[in-house]
């Protein structure tokens, strides 16, 4: 529901995720552009939080510049 929310409030869309080592998900979803991002951890359970999020966001550069 979270993101489906994100994506059509807002228009983001899932760019990045990664598992840590307890099993947590984290989840990046930004809009396309630069506007608006959010940064979702869903614990193994099922449970969502609602990180961080914010606007102006950029992809660094393959060397780790931006």
């Amino acid at each position: 529901e979270l993101i489906d929310q994100l994506t059509n409030k807002y228009k983001e869309k899932p760019r990045a995720l990664g598992i840590a080592l307890n099993g947590q998900l984290t989840e990046f979803l930004a809009s396309d552009g630069g506007g608006t991002w959010t940064i979702i951890l869903t614990s193994p359970t099922g449970t969502s939080c609602l990180l961080a999020a914010g606007k102006d966001w950029r992809i660094a550069a393959p060397d780790g510049g931006i």
